[in-house]
C-alpha cells in the first residue's frame, strides 16, 4: 500500500463530514455507497450542500427526506426510469431546500478546475440560457482572445468539498 493511500472505516469517513459541508455525490449508476448515506443520516448531519457529479438520485433523495440537506446543486435529481425523486420534489415545492440549477458540462468544468488547481474553467454552452441570470457565482467575460466573444467562467468545485466513495468496504481517503 502506498503512503498516499489510506483505508478507513465507513464510520471514520462519515465522521469527517460535518454539518454544512459541501458533499459531492455521483449518480446512482456509479454505485455510490448507500451505507455511507445511511450512516450520514444516522449521524444527524444537517445543512449539507449536495453537488451532483453531475446529477443526483436515490442517495440525495434519502438525505433530503431525512432533513440533512440545505442546498442542492445539480443538473438533475431523479430516480432515472422510476421518475421524479419524491423527497426532492416535495422540498423544492415547499421551499425547504435551496436549488442551484446547473448542467452536466458546468459541473464537470468546476470539477476539472479543482483537479487542475485553478480557480475557474471557461465554458461556452450555457451562454444564452436563463441559468446564467440565476447563478451569481458564474461570470460572463469578454474572451481576451476575441472581439465581442463572451465566455462563461465557472468556479472550481473545491472548498470544503467531500465525496462519498463508491464502496464502503474499500474507501480510499
Amino acid at each position: 500500500m502506498s503512503a498516499l493511500t489510506q483505508f478507513v472505516s465507513l464510520n471514520s469517513l462519515v465522521a469527517e463530514i460535518d454539518s454544512d459541508t459541501r458533499l459531492g455525490l455521483p449518480p446512482d449508476y456509479s454505485g455510490c455507497a448507500v451505507a455511507a448515506v445511511r450512516t450520514l443520516i444516522a449521524a444527524k448531519v444537517r445543512g449539507l450542500h449536495l453537488i451532483g457529479c453531475p446529477q443526483l438520485g436515490f442517495q440525495a433523495d434519502l438525505l433530503i427526506g431525512a432533513g440533512c440537506v440545505r442546498i442542492v446543486e445539480s443538473a438533475a435529481v431523479t430516480l432515472q426510469e422510476h421518475g421524479l425523486a419524491p423527497r426532492f420534489s416535495a422540498a423544492a415545492t415547499d421551499g425547504s431546500i435551496q436549488i442551484l440549477d446547473s448542467t452536466c458540462p458546468v459541473i464537470h468544468a468546476g470539477l476539472q478546475a479543482a483537479e487542475k488547481g485553478i480557480p475557474f474553467m471557461p465554458i461556452r454552452g450555457v451562454l444564452g440560457t436563463d441559468l446564467v441570470r440565476h447563478r451569481n457565482d458564474w461570470r460572463v467575460i469578454d474572451n481576451p482572445f476575441g472581439d465581442a466573444d463572451p465566455i462563461l467562467l465557472v468556479p472550481a468545485i473545491v472548498h470544503g468539498c467531500r465525496a462519498v466513495p463508491r464502496t464502503a468496504q474499500r474507501c480510499k481517503w
